[in-house]
């Protein structure tokens, strides 16, 4: 009788839930608050904290600090390891040069494989706001249960407010089963960015999510797709996190970023597989995107402007003007549906409209 129960499995262990924080924004579209050394990650722009410090503060309780994992451009590295409370070192991982989200995604999946044998990798922007922590949290448990349950490229889709053009999309297919209050989808597909008239066919039919860009995925189940469909990522980058930890990494590193594309991991994957599903998320959302969507969390006044610092208006309606020089009062008189910003970094007029514009211009300035 012992000896048979000597020869008893042990209860399976969950699988490790795995964080990779992508905080390698590049800061245009908030500029002159922003800018290439300064991006909005970085910002205090939604709380006393960095955008990036809330995220990580976000997954505590959720994700242990030694399984979070921080990948960054290079010259990023030690701004964003400033208050970021029980970080590992050397999980924090700058890239040499910019190659969009897919490289980041892949990277750090195969080491998080590699790491942790089994995990479940919850993928992640470093700039978005997200409230309250504690449905978000419970959500993100259900969708690592429902990925490994499906062995499926999980993500999260945002319930749409408003037919926005700056967003990518999610069309939901058939329902799979999910808990009390859960709502779970296979994926029909993703879209990217619609014009105007396209986003309010999508709110019309009411099968579509906003695209988040919040991953949940078994590691083996990522990097299987990433070799089907983004071939070099997977190779370059399942020998780079094999580097992890030599003193060659780095050297490493440079040369596997230069030999990919970059491309992002919506295109690159997950347009492409088969194995997508969607949960719908419960808790507020908002990536912060521009300055519009900024201004909505600023003060308003009578004339539905919204503002910030030593500002005066006279007959000014529909605007956002924001100051950050204490020294000197920024005044408006007579503007409509604007965009007023200055800073030290420098001063931006733009018709609300016409937001979209600023990265282009502010990559032209940088050029």
């Amino acid at each position: 009788m012992g000896g048979e129960q000597g020869h008893s499995s042990a209860p399976e262990q969950p699988a490790p839930l795995v964080a990779v924080i992508l905080a390698g924004g590049s800061g245009t579209r908030f500029w002159p608050l922003s800018t290439p050394q300064e991006p909005k990650q970085f910002l205090t722009i939604a709380g006393q904290e960095t955008m990036l410090q809330s995220t990580w503060r976000r997954l505590d309780g959720l994700v242990p600090p030694e399984r979070r994992l921080v990948i960054t451009g290079q010259q990023h590295v030690q701004q964003s390891a400033a208050g970021l409370e029980g970080l590992d070192p050397r999980n924090l991982i700058g890239e040499p040069e910019r190659r969009d989200t897919a490289a980041a995604a892949i990277l750090g999946t195969a080491l998080a494989s590699r790491r942790w044998p089994g995990a479940t990798v919850l993928t992640l922007p470093a700039d978005h706001v997200i409230e309250p922590t504690e449905q978000f949290q419970q959500l993100v448990r259900e969708a690592a249960t429902v990925a490994r349950r499906e062995q499926s490229l999980c993500t999260i889709g945002i319930p749409p407010l408003y037919p926005a053009e700056g967003y990518g999309y999610i069309e939901r297919s058939e329902p799979l089963p999910a808990g009390d209050g859960l709502r779970v989808y296979r994926v029909r597909r993703f879209v990217e960015k619609p014009n105007s008239r396209r986003a309010n066919g999508y709110l019309q039919k009411g099968n579509f999510y906003w695209n988040a860009g919040i991953f949940l995925w078994p590691a083996d189940v990522l990097l299987d797709e990433a070799r089907q469909f983004l071939p070099e990522h997977e190779r370059q980058l399942s020998a780079l996190a094999d580097a992890w930890g030599r003193a060659d990494f780095q050297q490493q590193m440079s040369a596997a970023y230069a030999a990919i594309e970059s491309i992002s991991v919506d295109v690159g994957i997950m347009e492409r597989t088969g194995r997508a599903t969607v949960v719908e998320a419960n808790f507020k959302w908002s990536d912060l995107g521009g300055w519009t969507a900024l201004g909505e969390r600023l003060q308003s006044d009578g004339g539905r402007n919204h503002v910030l610092g030593q500002v005066m208006l006279n007959d000014c309606h529909d605007s956002i003007v924001y100051n950050t020089d204490q020294g000197r009062p920024l005044v408006c008189i007579g503007v409509e549906g604007l965009v007023v910003v200055h800073t030290a970094h420098g001063t931006l007029v733009c018709p609300k409209n016409r937001v979209e514009s600023i990265k282009q211009a502010v990559n032209q300035l940088y050029a």
